[in-house]
């Protein structure tokens, strides 16, 4: 330990907090920025709608209207049946009907759900629109109502009176119009309501998700700050030792015994190893979350590769620490990615002999049984909080219960996806007495020599 680690631990609070309320703000700006442009765009969706049912029912009413000009005059009921039944197939229109000047129902053709008109009160007013909302079905039907005109012939005393030439009669104003009629016409407002609640809906989906992926950013944001904060102490420290080591042997270098010598220059290997295996895990999780790492399977003598992990890993810890392999049954060669099961084996010993302050033995049990070949690691440690097993396994995670034992978090983020390169599991469980076990299952694919033999060839020299 340093001198300047509770420095470096208080500066690393006040970055974490900062980052934390710096996310946490962002987020919830992004949040109601995405709600906010959610609800403009559903009421521009739903105007939009609304106008184009309103444009149709004065369009539909407007023709109707004049179509049925000569059928009302006539008294033509079935003409009318006939121009109602095609004002009634056209999209969203539930009912047409036609009312002569005094208001009684003509002609009614309805699709049944709306109940039939008696009369209306006569409209002396030539706009459509939607100009009542039908009491029969509530808010779901928009009625327009358009007059149906004729021109008015009959000859008025001053123009009987009046001796000016045809020609300039012809100059005049229009003749007038009058009222012969009323249609009315029921746009539903199914597609309205149905496109209502669609937009409203799938607003609240948006902005869930928007909040949900601005939750895992600020969490993600939160974690990176953490490692940002936990890899500056962890190289601080090696590189601390190394400079404080390789100014002992500059100045003293003369007066001190080679072991103490050697025991120095150790220090400085130690910790030039620490340094590089932490740079090793970082390029080894960006490899894998860019897809760049591969899994490439090669016969394995499993019981070597385990014998020389334990002995590199036993090389690098403390005396207090204890490794024991059993390889009990694994004889013979295994398809398996030497590279990435070495890596996970180190990462489960190192973080095994790692959160076992205290010391004892760490077990690495190799067993081989049906297709698949399985690794576990077991320890006497601090254990690990059930809380904290559903994220154990996402980059820069630490348990809450790791205190001040150094550490990257990205381990067995990067054990995991090794497995899953190799198609396999990783269980972690309570080890009986105390510690925990993580169990890391491969399959065991076939030996080239023997996919040869079962597909009756012979194997490739």
């Amino acid at each position: 330990m340093t001198g300047d680690e509770p420095a470096v631990s208080f500066r690393g609070l006040i970055a974490g907090s900062l980052v934390g309320r710096l996310t946490l703000t962002t987020s919830g700006l992004i949040v109601a920025t995405c709600l906010v442009l959610s609800l403009v765009l559903v009421r521009r969706h739903l105007a939009d709608i609304r106008h184009g049912l309103v444009d149709r029912g004065r369009t539909i009413s407007e023709f109707v209207a004049r179509e049925g000009e000569l059928g009302v005059l006539s008294g033509d009921v079935a003409g009318l049946r006939q121009l109602a039944t095609v004002a009634r197939a056209q999209p969203d229109v539930v009912y047409c009907r036609f009312f002569d000047r005094d208001g009684a129902l003509l002609v009614s053709v309805s699709d049944g759900r709306i109940a039939p008109a008696v009369s209306v009160v006569p409209e002396r007013s030539a706009d459509t629109g939607p100009l009542a909302v039908n009491p029969d079905v509530g808010d779901d039907v928009w009625e327009f109502r358009a007059l149906i005109t004729t021109t008015d012939v009959r000859p008025r005393r001053e123009e009987l009176l009046d001796d000016r030439p045809e020609d300039e009669e012809d100059n005049g104003s229009a003749a007038p119009r009058e009222q012969i009629g009323t249609v009315s016409i029921g746009i539903a407002l199914g597609q309205l309501h149905e496109q209502r609640r669609l937009a409203f809906v799938t607003a609240m989906v948006f902005t869930l998700v928007v909040a949900l992926l601005a939750v895992e950013r600020g969490r993600l944001a939160e974690l990176k700050a953490s490692f940002v904060t936990q890899a500056s102490h962890e190289f601080r420290t090696p590189l601390a030792v190394i400079l404080a080591c390789s100014d002992v042997l500059q100045r003293y270098g003369a007066r001190l015994a080679p072991d103490q010598q050697q025991k120095r220059l150790a220090k400085i290997r130690g910790s030039v190893r620490h340094m590089t295996e932490l740079l090793e895990d970082v390029l080894a999780l960006g490899r894998a979350e860019s897809g760049k790492l591969d899994c490439v399977r090669q016969a394995v003598d499993v019981e070597a590769l385990c014998n020389d992990v334990v002995a590199d890993v036993q090389a690098t810890v403390p005396e207090t620490h204890r490794l024991l392999l059993d390889c009990t049954g694994c004889d013979g060669d295994v398809m398996l990615d030497a590279k990435l099961v070495r890596q996970i084996l180190r990462n489960l010993l190192t973080n095994a002999v790692k959160y076992s302050p205290e010391g004892g033995a760490v077990w690495l049990d190799v067993t081989r049984r049906s297709a698949a070949v399985t690794f576990r690691v077991t320890d006497r440690g601090i254990g690990i909080p059930p809380g904290d097993r559903a994220a154990l396994f996402e980059p820069f995670y630490r348990g809450a219960n790791v205190g001040k034992i150094p550490g990257s978090g990205l381990g067995l983020a990067i054990t995991k996806n090794a497995v899953a390169l190799h198609g396999g599991t990783i269980v972690v469980d309570d080890a009986p007495g105390g510690g925990t076990t993580f169990s890391v299952t491969l399959p065991d694919e076939p030996l080239p020599a023997e996919r040869a033999a079962a597909a009756g060839g012979a194997p490739s020299s």
